[in-house]
């Protein structure tokens, strides 16, 4: 499975993508669909590419979700690591930028 990105809701440069996460998605959610199109790799086992490795190798998703779940005046920001990538999440908008 690769993510399938509207390209309104995603920018992309030589060695970063931004990608704006939709009310529906969880955090953890936009972050594999952000990763696998920056990427080009599947979420999950796809006959001939390698998929993306686990989330939870990096960050504690349920963790993740909980700290965007709570409403405050101020969005959280949080930068993790992430498949050789630096991981942005600032509100609803994801970057992942090449290491």
């Amino acid at each position: 499975m690769y993510a399938d990105t509207d390209s309104e809701s995603a920018v992309r440069d030589e060695r970063s993508f931004t990608y704006q996460r939709s009310g529906a998605e969880t955090p953890t959610e936009g972050v594999l669909e952000a990763v696998s199109t920056a990427l080009d790799r599947p979420i999950l086992p796809d006959a001939g590419a390698d998929p993306l490795p686990p989330l939870y190798d990096a960050i504690d998703p349920d963790a993740l979700d909980a700290i965007f779940s709570k409403p405050s005046r101020e969005s959280p920001l949080l930068t993790f690591e992430y498949t050789g990538c630096t991981i942005t999440i600032d509100g609803d908008e994801i970057t992942v930028e090449r290491v």
